[in-house]
């Protein structure tokens, strides 16, 4: 609905805050570059963050799990293959201090059971650890 006088520029157009105006494209380039080294120097932040508190690589295509489990390559768990053809049945235990070896005898005491119940070769990887819920 127009006014009686309006002006034939501003019949029909709906009029937000004052004016109606199109982005630029040097704005939009601007929001672009903003965001993106927003979004980069997040990235590397949070990367010099775990590098310098769990001393995992800055630029690594492997996740940190050794930083959160210590003991995973001294257990034999990353060395061991990854198939379920082999002959030993693998166990990986994961948690906190109430399944530890620290705390327990869970790990030899599933080894055992799953040995006599399966009638194969078993190995239990017990990286579980206090505070690791």
């Amino acid at each position: 609905m127009s006014q009686p006088n309006a002006p034939a520029a501003q019949v029909g157009r709906v009029w937000l805050l004052g004016r109606l105006r199109r982005p630029s494209r040097a704005g939009v380039a601007k929001l672009a570059l903003a965001l993106g080294i927003f979004l980069v120097g997040g990235e590397l932040l949070s990367r010099a963050y775990w590098m310098a508190t769990k001393r995992t690589p800055l630029f690594s295509g492997q996740p940190g799990i050794e930083s959160y489990y210590p003991q995973m390559r001294a257990s034999g768990a990353l060395t061991g293959a990854i198939s379920n053809t082999d002959e030993p049945y693998d166990v990986l235990i994961l948690g906190g201090s109430t399944i530890s070896d620290d705390f327990g005898t869970i790990g030899p005491q599933l080894r055992e059971g799953l040995e006599k119940q399966l009638g194969r070769p078993t190995r239990v990887y017990n990286l579980a650890l206090y505070g690791h819920n």
